[in-house]
């Protein structure tokens, strides 16, 4: 088994195909802020625009985290990949508040300040 995972490997090597993991989903933290008064809005729904399937409600504190998800994939060519280079859209919804879509870079290690406004 070891001796045909090692010619596996090599086979792929010699292809010109590379086994990667790269990112299947971006990894994004933040927290949405009411844009009046600065505190912290808990319940909002925040979400990508590409990734209709995740969808977190922010907390008490406003606050929201998606982690990276990652998979494996061989790739046919040499070049580096970032599935995300120009950012994400995420959008915001909360009952008694303007929507917000916006893009964001993803990956970052920085938390973003989302500010909503009131609908009245």
């Amino acid at each position: 088994m070891r001796l045909q995972s090692l010619i596996f490997a090599g086979a792929v090597f010699a292809s010109g195909c590379v086994p990667v993991v790269s990112r299947k989903t971006p990894g994004v933290t933040g927290r949405v802020l009411d844009s009046r008064s600065g505190k912290a809005v808990a319940g909002a729904r925040v979400g990508f625009t590409d990734f209709k399937a995740l969808t977190k409600v922010t907390g008490q504190d406003g606050r929201f985290s998606f982690a990276p998800t990652h998979k494996f994939e061989i790739l046919v060519f040499l070049a580096p990949i970032d599935r995300f280079p120009e950012g994400v859209r995420l959008e915001v919804r909360k009952f008694g508040y303007r929507g917000l879509d916006t893009r964001v870079l993803a990956d970052r290690n920085e938390s973003l300040d989302l500010r909503i406004d009131p609908s009245k």
